[in-house]
């Protein structure tokens, strides 16, 4: 039997119109932002990079010189030519290595081809790079490949044009090198002594072929195969005006500069799209892709992801912050997509490290490879923090909800606040810059004034006005004023008659008392408190309240700061001492260190759970409560998170506990994050008062947090596996962890612990782990901490609800008819309840254990059924429940079923708009809804034609349609609705023609047994 419908798919192509974006405009025109290298910079023609003449002038200045390097606009022609060796002939290079046939040229570019594509998606399709291979031979160079001293032991730039030079007159008399921008010289898969892939830059030794000069390209060797295809797009950037951006200094770390945020720096970078100012530099991107700031000011941008197309300026790919003549600092906003797309996050959760902010330096006066483009961390120790290592500069921003969304640059004065962040999407960047600045300090009646102008000349001059007529000069001044106030001081920098800068602050002088009066009784922690502050003989001026958060004997940490006219009124849920400190300067110092004039009162905070039943045992800024021991640390980052550091390992560890306060039953909740895997930590639980670490590990529980995503660990170490209790002290066998909950590295985690007397529970992500009841049924009050044994995790959001005494015994809940006939199948249905926790739940039928889901169809006569249900604290409850089973008489009842086939699809598929010019893989969806009676059925799709390639007229489509089907069944089905989904790959160069692309389809449900 067969039944087949007809399916239409179609596709109409449609104009996507950008809709335009909120943005302030900008202080400054992008043109002004613009920093080139100036001429005779450096003197001769070429930079030494300690190999002696690499005759090329690569900087990061936006005036390329495409009189000597290639200009990538529109299509540049690539000449790819293959030499082999007489110790190294290509016929025996490794036939079969990698999959491919290392002795065929072809093989070579199909394993660097996709630099093509991301040339084309970077320069968002103004670059089209196109190579031609010269494939019909092997030109044997004369000499051994050991002649040419292309190893990194023997190389030099002279070295290297000599074996180019070589390469070249060897091709030429049988190659037209005429048509070509680019020459690429590839050796065979074996020429294992032509180690690596420098550019070829030969500006001052020129090779002359075909009345052609050959000066660009890249001489190829074994690296490549360890770069891969990107090899190509970063030789390729040196030909088209990009300087390295790695670390050529021959100090520090290779990838120090940029990290992996461009692959001028780490061809293998996680993040490896060209940076905003490079292609400002190539001409991919438009003055008006830019935001500029060459002045004081303040603006806002709306940034999109530098690695999607521009559009038209409604939005920006980069904010220019122009600070000399030759330097600059720019922002940009990066994300997983496109050229920088990455499969080691899963989808939707994205790393600090792969998007965010990005900042970074431009300074044309450095030399290549020296430096001339450094990426300002955002987030200094991010290694420790989360990310992994050098490549990883941490970016501004809101990754998942962690980072920071503030960042200064003191040296450009320069300000930046993440406004908002849509995760990929884009980010709203404000700028503030301020070049002209004044610090004031001030003892009594007396100040000291220092002015700063960013990038002064030697010759500038500092003018002051004091704000009580009072005059002076010099970049730092001292003025004595007559009575305490407040006043308005103002700073021109000038350099002959032309002023460079003015800047404007008040300065509060002291004098007199100033008094601080707090609350009369104890606040809960999350209340608000209204703190006044008097100054005695009254005066007009600002009052300054700071308030610290005790983290020692004598160390504090300021929380909040704020001017005010003599009242404030702030809540934090905190744990521990705050002080509250007044007076009538800018910075009135910590309690162990008040400046003249500054009073305080101390405010001790009363642990007080909120709303929800929890109490923060941490605050989010200083350790107060909390006591260090052991090695290592367990302290703030700059993620607003508890990281761990300072070379604690599993034997050596080190811990942080909460002193304040002991608990008994609690449930406590911890957000935790690792860098890696085989991290090494965890949380302990009720252990007495410790002076070692070894104290807590034989004192009470650990939940570990051991081999996040890797799986390593035994079962019974793993994340979420409560590993030992020494009470006695005996280690119990743990429960095996039960769950694979966590997420991967990097991504934030949290742990549930619900301890009920002897009673102990473990939840990762909401899943249980592992659950323990002592032996002895004993618990205890004790303390909280936070191991660290490897330096690679960090915690937040320490939470604890502390449970009140369970008085209520458990309920159970039994479904048993009480009179079954003789063969009914009747399941067994029970369950068990308790307001607190539950212990066990556990029943008999007729003395036998039973779990639930057991057929009640016994011999005729009398049942009984027991169910008992124990909580944490001892409470039981029992029902028992009686039934009888009696015969019954049976009969018979039948009817038929017709063979059935039957098919009905759904509304027609459609992929919607196609884009051209982008490489992507359409998807549609449509339904099928099956009917058989049959004992096999087949549901299969063809086009009539034969093609399966969708229609626009006389056009037709380069790639067929695939779809998911056949779907076959083994049994029979009644109204199923099956998905049908159709995938159309589209190719970056693929013509589309205007109008609507279509096929239509022949469905068929089949069966070979009715």
């Amino acid at each position: 039997m067969h039944r087949w419908i007809m399916l239409l798919i179609a596709a109409v192509a449609a104009a996507v119109v950008a809709a335009p974006a909120a943005t302030a405009a900008p202080p400054d025109a992008p043109a002004q932002c613009r920093v080139n290298q100036p001429p005779g910079l450096w003197p001769g023609d070429y930079i030494d990079l300690g190999s002696g003449e690499w005759d090329t002038n690569l900087h990061s200045g936006l005036n390329s010189d495409f009189t000597k390097q290639v200009q990538p606009i529109g299509h540049v022609k690539a000449l790819m030519i293959f030499v082999d060796f007489p110790d190294a002939p290509a016929s025996a290079a490794n036939p079969n290595q990698g999959g491919r046939d290392w002795r065929d040229q072809q093989s070579y570019w199909e394993f660097l081809k996709q630099s093509v594509d991301f040339f084309n998606a970077s320069s968002n399709g103004r670059f089209q790079l196109d190579v031609t291979l010269k494939a019909d031979k092997w030109f044997r160079m004369p000499k051994p490949t050991t002649a040419y001293g292309m190893t990194r032991a023997t190389f030099s730039i002279a070295n290297q044009k000599a074996y180019a030079r070589e390469a070249v007159l060897t091709a030429d008399p049988e190659t037209d090198f005429s048509p070509y921008q680019l020459v690429y010289i590839m050796p065979p898969r074996n020429a294992t002594q032509i180690a690596f892939s420098p550019e070829l830059n030969l500006y001052t030794d020129k090779i002359e072929v075909d009345n052609h000069i050959v000066k660009n390209g890249a001489t190829f060797g074994q690296d490549m195969f360890s770069w891969g295809p990107k090899i190509i797009n970063h030789e390729t950037g040196h030909a088209i005006s990009l300087p390295e951006s790695y670390n050529g200094s021959g100090t520090g770390a290779t990838h120090l500069w940029v990290g992996g945020w461009d692959l001028m720096g780490n061809i293998a970078g996680a993040s490896p799209e060209y940076m905003a100012w490079n292609k400002w530099k190539l001409g991919w991107l438009d003055d008006s892709d830019f935001g500029c700031l060459a002045s004081d000011g303040s603006a806002e941008y709306t940034l999109s992801p530098v690695e999607t197309p521009p559009d038209g300026g409604l939005t920006k790919k980069g904010v220019v912050i122009r600070t000399s003549a030759t330097s600059a600092v720019v922002a940009e906003l990066r994300a997983p997509l496109g050229n920088d797309a990455t499969e080691t996050v899963s989808p939707g959760a994205h790393r600090m490290c792969d998007w965010g902010v990005l900042l970074y330096k431009i300074d044309v006066t450095i030399l290549n490879s020296y430096g001339t483009v450094k990426v300002l961390d955002a987030m200094p120790g991010s290694t420790a923090a989360g990310c992994s290592d050098e490549n990883d500069i941490a970016t501004l921003g809101k990754g998942q909800g962690d980072g920071p969304a503030h960042y200064e640059d003191p040296a450009s004065g320069t300000q930046f606040d993440v406004v908002s962040i849509t995760d990929g999407e884009s980010a709203r960047l404000r700028v503030t810059r301020a070049i002209t600045r004044i610090a004031a300090t001030t003892d009594g009646l007396s100040a000291t004034l220092t002015g700063t102008h960013f990038a002064a000349p030697a010759t500038a001059t500092y003018e002051w006005a004091f704000g009580d007529g009072a005059t002076g000069t010099g970049a730092t001044a001292t003025h004595a004023y007559a009575a305490p106030g407040r006043y308005p001081v103002t700073l021109t920098v000038k350099d002959g008659s032309t002023v460079l800068g003015t800047a404007a602050q008040n300065v509060s002088t002291s004098g007199g008392t100033v008094t601080v009066t707090g609350p009369a009784t104890t606040p809960g922690a999350g209340e608000n408190v209204t703190v006044t502050a008097a100054l005695t003989p009254a005066q007009s001026r600002d009052l300054t309240f700071e308030v610290y958060r005790r983290s020692g004997a004598s160390t504090y940490t300021r929380v909040l700061q704020q001017v005010t006219d003599g009242t404030l009124s702030y809540s934090s849920p905190v744990a521990a001492s705050d002080v509250v400190v007044a007076c009538a300067e800018k910075t009135c110092g910590d309690p162990a260190n008040l400046r003249p004039g500054a009073g305080s009162t101390t405010i001790d905070w009363a642990f007080k759970p909120g709303a929800d039943g929890y109490a923060e045992l941490w605050d989010g800024q200083s350790p107060a409560g909390w006591t260090a021991l052991g090695t290592g640390t367990v302290a703030r980052n700059f993620l607003t998170s508890l990281a761990t550091a300072g070379g604690a390992t599993s034997a050596n560890p080190g811990a942080l506990y909460y002193a304040s306060r002991q608990f008994k039953d609690f449930e406590l909740s911890v957000d935790y994050r690792t860098a890696a895997t085989s991290n090494n930590g965890g949380v302990f639980l009720r252990f007495p008062q410790p002076a070692t670490v070894a104290d807590i590990d034989r004192g009470g529980y650990q939940v570990a947090i051991l081999d996040n995503g890797s799986n390593a660990a035994p079962a019974t170490q793993r994340t979420g596996a409560l590993t030992q209790e020494r009470v006695t002290p005996t280690t119990f066998a743990p429960t095996a962890l039960a769950t694979t909950a966590y997420k991967p590295t990097r991504e934030w985690n949290t742990l549930t612990i619900r301890a009920v007397r002897s009673h102990v529970q473990t939840y990762v992500n909401g899943v249980l782990a592992s659950t323990h009841d002592s032996a002895t049924r004993n618990h205890r009050a004790g303390y909280i901490g936070l191991e660290n044994a490897g330096n690679n995790l960090m915690y937040r959001s320490v939470r604890i609800k502390e449970l009140a005494p369970d008085t209520v015994a458990p309920t159970v809940t039994v479904d048993v008819p009480a009179r079954l006939s003789l063969g009914a199948a009747v399941g067994l249905s029970f369950s068990c309840a308790d307001e607190s926790e539950l212990a066990t739940c556990v029943a008999t039928l007729d003395g036998k254990p039973v779990s639930g889901g057991e057929v009640l169809n016994a011999s005729p006569g009398p049942h009984t059924l027991i169910v008992t249900a124990t909580d944490a604290e001892g409470h039981t409850t029992t029902r028992t429940i009686p039934y009888d089973v009696v015969a019954a008489a049976g009969g018979t009842v039948g009817g038929a079923v017709p063979a059935t086939l039957a098919l009905t699809l759904g509304a027609p598929a459609t992929f919607g708009a196609f884009t051209p010019g982008l490489a992507k893989t359409y998807t549609a969806q449509t339904t099928a809804t099956i009917t058989s009676t049959a004992g096999d059925a087949t549901l299969t799709v063809a086009d009539p034609a034969g093609t399966m390639r969708l229609v626009n007229g006389a056009f037709t489509l380069a790639q067929p349609l695939t779809s998911s089907l056949p779907k076959s069944w083994s049994a029979p089905t009644s109204n199923e609705a099956l998905p049908i989904t159709f995938s159309q790959a589209i190719g970056a160069t693929e013509a589309l023609r205007t109008g609507a692309y279509a096929k239509t389809l022949t469905f068929t449900l089949s069966t070979t047994t009715p």
